[in-house]
């Protein structure tokens, strides 16, 4: 990444505050002089996520991640820094400078993907409204009884018939052919042929309301594959969009609860009879990311899957990742039919809302399911609906939780609570190394009261750099034991000679270590070494040269020693000289002891 503009950081700074942009992503309220929330980084009941305002920075007390506004877009987004400086730059209105080549290659291509997909969007959703060739697109939508107010809130569109037709019309457009083949639009055997030919269309939109992908219905039904995504691109990845969320979003952050849908079409049925809450994964595999999205707003999730094995299945491992982070969880189940759609269909909204009516909790659910596959009079069977429940079981945090539920199958099996227990923790070795934290290995959260002196020096340091210049003058980084000191000694080093990380931001970017990058960012939060500066980087310089003139001393007696056993003459030169400098060094410690007023801290 080239060096990006501080200017550019302190101009975004002063147009937005932390907590305008963390609220996208996370329902904040203020309290007690900050803003609080569920951490959108792990699983968790009770908030603590902190946004503090005034430092410009985030910290979760669980988890331990901090950071800064671009921190949190880098993590939440899965963005570089530059990337996430370019996102905010946008939405404060700032000019960006100083980009590599790549990255403007690639900011310019995401960009313009993003501009073809918003205006197919429209262009697709104009064909079918007003095109003599979408009349059998609009035939079956009045057919499976999708009304108008529906299909303008999800944007449904058609995409026509001839394979080239998507071609030539994005051509006539401008859009370069680069630009085409990056867009999975088209085959990638003849780059002139589109994907979505004779289709209905789905646009699959962000959070924010950007088309980032299609889905396509065949309406020729010769087509092997009824349904039909955009591939992977530079702006679209299927295992972190949820359908319908944009359409969603505002129902799901006041009502807390979300309904979980196998397909497009039952998402569209689902709020065409009023339940506007109901959201899709891409496909029948609900992901630990799209969960994570969910988390944001609701604390609450029921599935809504087909009534068919591969929908049941996806309904079991629905369930066990919303139970990991630690969301409330239940099934929502058709009498007699496959899917939502198909009651909308034939029976109409009233007959479908009366269906979901009732709702059985996640793990009853599992149960159920497990004693209607298994024989559980026999000892296999028992066996084989734990097995069934198993991963439920791990992935509830709650011990008390836990507990109920192997009581209740404890007394659906007919056997002891503590048989349970003992095979719930005979676990695999694959599922001992399981986790529940976040997916990437979690960061001890370090505690600033107990950090060395060399560390507090540093921190001291980190947090007014100007400061730096002067101090390194008075300290050698080789007096330093503490090795992430060091390398907050070597980053300072390198700021200062390269003028570089004057904002915190950017300072906070420079560091590799997570672990060091945390504490740095702690630091900056909490302001503890903000306050009486001169005075801690005084007594922790103190303290560090009090321990390098113990070692010398222990080190000079350690010679001396040698020397008088070498030379029992106590009038010797050399002897006489360590003497004389062992009371100097003792005379340096006794002085430092006495301005420190108590011991060191080691």
């Amino acid at each position: 990444m080239a060096k990006i503009s501080e200017s550019v950081i302190e101009q975004i700074k002063s147009r937005l505050t932390i907590s305008e942009v963390v609220s996208a992503y996370v329902n904040l309220t203020y309290r007690g002089g900050r803003h609080w929330g569920l951490c959108p980084f792990h699983h968790e009941k009770t908030a603590s996520f902190s946004v503090l305002n005034e430092k410009g920075l985030f910290h979760c007390f669980g988890c331990g991640k901090s950071g800064s506004m671009f921190d949190f877009v880098m993590e939440m987004d899965h963005l570089t820094f530059g990337e996430s400086v370019s996102v905010l730059a946008r939405k404060a209105g700032v000019e960006l400078r100083e980009e590599t080549p790549e990255d403007k290659r690639k900011r310019t291509e995401s960009e313009a993907l993003q501009e073809l997909y918003d205006r197919l969007t429209n262009s697709f959703r104009y064909i079918l409204q007003n095109s003599d060739r979408a009349a059998h697109a609009r035939r079956y939508l009045e057919n499976r009884g999708i009304s108008l107010e529906i299909q303008e809130k999800f944007g449904l569109g058609y995409a026509p018939a001839p394979s080239q037709w998507l071609y030539d019309f994005l051509t006539d457009k401008h859009y370069s052919a680069s630009l085409l083949e990056a867009s999975g639009l088209f085959s990638k055997r003849n780059e002139r042929v589109s994907i979505f030919r004779d289709r209905l269309m789905f646009p699959i939109r962000t959070w924010q309301g950007k088309t980032v992908g299609f889905g396509g219905r065949d309406l020729t039904g010769e087509s092997t594959a009824k349904y039909i995504n955009t591939p992977e691109t530079a702006i679209y990845s299927k295992r972190s969009v949820v359908y319908g969320l944009y359409e969603a979003l505002s129902e799901l952050k006041s009502r807390k609860h979300a309904i979980l849908c196998e397909g497009y079409f039952d998402v569209m049925a689902m709020h065409q009879s009023g339940f506007t809450t109901a959201v899709a994964p891409l496909g029948t595999a609900f992901t630990t990311e799209q969960c994570k999205q969910l988390h944001r707003y609701c604390d609450s999730i029921s599935t809504l899957f087909d009534s068919d094995a591969a929908g049941q299945n996806a309904t079991g491992k629905a369930l066990v990742i919303c139970q990991d982070m630690g969301i409330e969880n239940n099934v929502m189940l058709l009498d007699h039919a496959k899917d939502a759609a198909d009651v909308l269909e034939k029976n109409g909204s009233e007959a479908l809302g009366k269906m979901l009516e009732n709702k059985t909790p996640g793990f009853e659910y599992l149960v159920l399911s497990a004693i209607n596959m298994y024989d559980v009079k026999t000892p296999k069977g028992k066996s084989a609906v734990f097995s069934h429940v198993r991963s439920y079981l791990e992935a509830t945090d709650s011990e008390i939780e836990r507990q109920t539920y192997i009581h209740r199958l404890a007394e659906i099996l007919h056997v002891d609570d503590a048989s349970i227990v003992e095979d719930l923790h005979h676990r695999s070795s694959a599922q001992e190394t399981r986790k529940k934290a976040p997916e990437t290995s979690p960061v001890s959260i370090p505690n600033l009261a107990r950090v060395s002196s060399d560390m507090f020096l540093m921190l001291c340091l980190a947090t007014k750099r100007e400061e730096f210049p002067v101090i390194r003058n008075r300290i050698n980084v080789a007096d330093l034991e503490d090795s992430l000191a060091v390398d907050l000694f070597t980053l300072l080093e390198d700021a200062t000679r390269n003028d570089l990380g004057k904002t915190d931001e950017v300072f906070l970017q420079m560091i590799d270590d997570e672990r060091l990058k945390q504490l740095v960012a702690i630091s900056f939060q909490s302001g503890a070494f903000g306050h009486n500066l001169q005075k801690g980087i005084d007594s922790s310089l103190d303290r560090i040269t009090l321990r390098k003139f113990e070692k010398k001393k222990k080190a000079m007696e350690d010679i001396l020693g040698f020397a008088e056993n070498e030379t029992p003459d106590e009038n010797s030169s050399e002897i006489r000289r360590l003497v004389l400098d062992i009371q100097e060094v003792n005379q340096e410690i006794i002085r430092l002891r006495g301005r420190l007023g108590a011991g060191v801290e080691e």
